[in-house]
């Protein structure tokens, strides 16, 4: 069975049942706000912050890729996380003050 034939069996199913017992929202209206989640996932100081929340950003986009029915398209982790740099940051101004700079 297709992705996309499953997906429209669930918004049928959706629009099937009373409002506000399960969901007050369409599956369409659910996929837009995915996307917007993503997006925002997705921004500089987020998904390149460190591992995590670079896994997180490649874990929704394989689920917004499956119910759109398309390849996911992941990120490639950055050759240095922006934790780290943050880190150094601390690092250095903690020595800095130890040494009365």
């Amino acid at each position: 069975m297709k992705l996309t034939a499953i997906i429209w069996g669930m918004m049928k199913m959706e629009q099937s049942k009373p409002w506000g017992e399960v969901s007050d929202y369409p599956f369409e209206k659910k996929l837009r706000e995915a996307k917007g989640c993503l997006e925002l996932q997705g921004s500089d100081g987020n998904w390149n912050y460190d591992p995590y929340m670079h896994g997180m950003y490649n874990g929704m986009e394989f689920m917004l890729a499956m119910f759109e029915d398309r390849e996911p398209q992941y990120r490639s982790a950055p050759k240095k996380w922006l934790f780290d740099k943050e880190e150094k940051a601390r690092k250095d101004c903690v020595e800095s003050f130890s040494k009365g700079e």
